[in-house]
């Protein structure tokens, strides 16, 4: 998806392609991964990418060839210098918008640089600018069944549950084990003879048998109102968070999934809106005319058709991180190493 260009020629770097298998060790791997929960989280919806800002170099770029154009008519004397100007004008705030999507270009470049822990010196560049809509996750489900799936799938709700079975148990031991008595058993073998004036015959065995069950009462034991009370508390505390982890879940998917259903219907309007600018455009260069009027409307719509692009990318980005967004929320990201260490094939 992008290459890669070195910025400084002491240290030339060929362009390759970046990709996923490249990332041999589990650091890498986990740069990774944490790219994938940041461009799926909502909160960076807005954040500049590469490809973005690739892209929306296009349009300054035409209007500049343009104005171009415009000089080239005022030198052959068939456009007012004036009227020139007001297009230079035009042309100017272009040129402005374009070093600003190449900076753009470079800090999201950059900043991707740094997530991947690659060579910091690295310029990474969109293979192929152009962006289409994913399709990851189906939006024809019924939000009740991806709920329940969410449920079902994320570790949050499986680590939530395992707290307050572990707190109930803890309590029930506060209540009912103090019940249960130690059992002790002693026994004692031994003989036991004498006489009278000092004589030691006539011995027998003696023997002795002694069953013990003790309970305690106090800290720790019977009545222990204390830690009883304490117990019930944290139970208290793990079934709210449950709760809490239920709601942040389903918000989530709810978020998500609504998201994801209202930007389809808007990338079909945008699609449609970058059809009808381009076609405008088309139109007043057919035009062939220099008077300011028809030069500043050819202008205009190279400015609508940017405007056009632009929306359409930033609905399709959104849409496609919006995506990733719904797989994270119902649990399908799998990590790339498993629990035990081993790596995940």
């Amino acid at each position: 998806m992008f290459t890669n260009r070195a910025t400084h020629q002491e240290r030339p770097l060929r362009r390759r392609p970046i990709s996923v298998m490249q990332f041999s060790n589990r650091s890498k791997l986990t740069s990774l991964r944490k790219l994938l929960d940041t461009v799926s989280m909502p909160s960076n919806r807005r954040q500049p990418s590469a490809l973005r800002a690739a892209i929306s170099i296009w349009p300054p770029r035409v209007s500049t060839d343009y104005a171009a154009e415009i000089d080239r008519a005022v030198e052959a004397g068939i456009a007012f210098k004036g009227d020139a100007l007001r297009v230079k004008v035009q042309q100017q705030r272009d040129e402005i918008a374009l070093r600003r999507a190449e900076e753009d270009v470079r800090l999201a470049s950059a900043k991707l640089v740094q997530i991947l822990h690659l060579d910091p010196i690295v310029e990474l560049v969109p293979r192929d600018a152009s962006v289409v809509p994913l399709s990851i996750v189906s939006t024809t489900d019924s939000l009740g069944d991806l709920v329940s799936q969410a449920l079902a799938a994320r570790p949050e709700t499986r680590q939530s549950a395992a707290l307050l079975s572990a707190a109930q148990h803890a309590k029930n031991s506060s209540i009912y084990g103090p019940l249960i008595p130690s059992v002790g058993g002693q026994a004692f073998f031994g003989g036991l003879g004498g006489g009278m004036n000092g004589e030691t015959g006539h011995f027998g065995e003696s023997e002795d048998y002694v069953a013990l069950l003790n309970w305690r009462v106090g800290p720790g034991g019977l009545f222990d109102f204390g830690n009883i009370h304490a117990r019930q508390a944290r139970v208290r505390s793990a079934a709210f968070a449950v709760d809490k982890v239920i709601d942040q879940v389903a918000n989530e998917v709810i978020t998500s999934h609504t998201r994801l259903r209202s930007l389809t219907d808007q990338i079909a309007t945008a699609k449609q809106s970058l059809s009808d600018a381009a076609e405008a455009l088309r139109l007043g260069q057919e035009r062939k005319e220099f008077g300011v009027g028809v030069v500043l409307e050819t202008i205009q719509a190279e400015q609508d058709l940017a405007r056009a692009r632009n929306d359409y990318l930033n609905l399709v980005t959104d849409f496609n991180k919006t995506q990733y967004a719904l797989l994270r929320a119902l649990g399908r990201l799998s990590p790339p190493w498993s629990t035990s260490g081993r790596r995940v094939h």
